[in-house]
């Protein structure tokens, strides 16, 4: 029989009112009663710790959260962690004990800072049962085409374990990088978090055929999520949080619905929630590529543009901690101009929500106070956007 799973946000203190919780769990239910009986699901992005920009999550959070929304087992790493030097060992050797306690759930990476003896942190951390390593390129500033990173990708094929590297905002164009990267070390396991955002259409040109190289779903934008399965291929795609910065019940309402979208077979489905990244955590290429489930040419109506883009144009306000000068919430509810579909009443009656949790949040002179509210009003946008773009 299938289990009803309950979500809430990462913590207590994202779920600030009752009825973003009942509207949350009813969504993520709706959701999950469309995938397979069988589903399960690996998290392919998840932080521990604390970071420098005042995000934290401890390892009872997130295994309370991935409890919650059905997930079994996750790839986790450090945060941004004001402890991180020398080397990140600090943060790295808590994730690794916090690993070594989740009874397999927690599959600890390590964070490497390139400037500060990445391959003995590397080897020291794999050699205590680390899976895998993660790369900041943003956060710790450095870019793709240096030359350390070189031994990092080699070290990383001969222990037949993957490298997750950021590629999402704040990075410059990558691909060409990237390309040199992947084509010196063709055994090494690459994962392109946030769906490589960064430069996805020349990296979709360039390493379209490349078996190791897959990309994790942790994007905020539904139009950047339907572009990835337009982009690669279903074996090369892997569902991922985020977490603190996303949620696991949030995404995969996401991913659940574009999956449903794109009307993929339940084996896709299966290879997307899990098999990919337990192939990955083998150290194992995809046997074969199958075109991506989507085209990239598609007809959305002008209506549900419309509401799309004023409810992107609210939610850059709202994590910008601004009022809703523009009005793009009440644009956004009067373009839903329902006539009798269900799924705009019910964009409508979220917009609603989001509305109240961003005044509530505005009123909480606090930022650490307000964010529960400001979180939980743009997840409440991103179900709503999710819904406005499934046609």
């Amino acid at each position: 029989m299938r289990t009803s799973y309950h979500p809430a946000a990462d913590s207590v203190r994202d779920v600030p009112t009752p009825r973003f919780e009942r509207l949350l769990t009813e969504h993520f239910d709706r959701i999950r009663s469309t995938l397979p009986e069988d589903i399960r699901v690996w998290d392919a992005h998840t932080h521990l710790g604390v970071d420098e920009d005042g995000f934290t999550l401890s390892p009872e959070e997130l295994m309370a959260a991935l409890r919650r929304h059905g997930v079994e087992r996750c790839f986790t790493f450090p945060l941004n962690d004001p402890d991180r030097f020398p080397a990140y060992r600090v943060p790295n050797d808590r994730v690794l004990e916090w690993a070594a306690a989740s009874e397999g759930v927690l599959v600890p990476f390590c964070r490497l800072d390139l400037t500060d003896g990445p391959i003995a942190e590397a080897e020291r951390c794999l050699d205590r049962g680390a899976c895998g390593i993660k790369l900041h390129p943003r956060a710790q500033k450095f870019t793709f085409g240096e030359a350390a990173l070189d031994p990092v990708f080699r070290l990383a094929a001969e222990r037949r374990v993957p490298i997750l590297i950021h590629a999402g905002r704040g990075l410059p164009a990558i691909a060409d990088d990237l390309q040199h990267l992947v084509e010196h070390h063709p055994q090494a396991q690459l994962i392109l978090a946030h769906a490589a955002i960064a430069d996805l259409q020349q990296i979709g040109r360039t390493l379209l055929n490349h078996p190791n190289v897959l990309y994790d779903t942790s994007v905020w934008s539904n139009t950047d999520l339907r572009a990835l399965f337009a982009t690669v291929s279903p074996e090369q795609i892997v569902f991922a949080s985020d977490a603190p910065y996303g949620a696991p019940g949030i995404a995969q309402i996401q991913v659940g619905t574009a999956l449903n979208r794109a009307g993929a077979a339940p084996e896709q489905v299966r290879a997307i929630m899990w098999d990919n990244a337990e192939r990955a955590a083998r150290g194992e290429p995809a046997g074969t590529l199958s075109p991506p489930l989507v085209a990239r040419d598609r007809t959305v109506p002008l209506q549900r543009v419309r509401v799309h883009e004023y409810l992107i144009m609210a939610t850059t306000l709202l994590w910008t901690r601004l009022p809703d000068t523009p009005g793009a919430i009440g644009l956004a509810r009067r373009a839903c101009d329902t006539n009798g579909n269900d799924d705009l009443e019910i964009v409508a009656g979220l917009l609603d929500l989001a509305e109240e949790l961003w005044t509530q949040s505005l009123a909480i002179e606090d930022p650490d106070d307000a964010r529960p509210y400001s979180r939980a009003a743009a997840r409440t946008l991103q179900i709503a956007d999710s819904i406005v773009l499934d046609v």
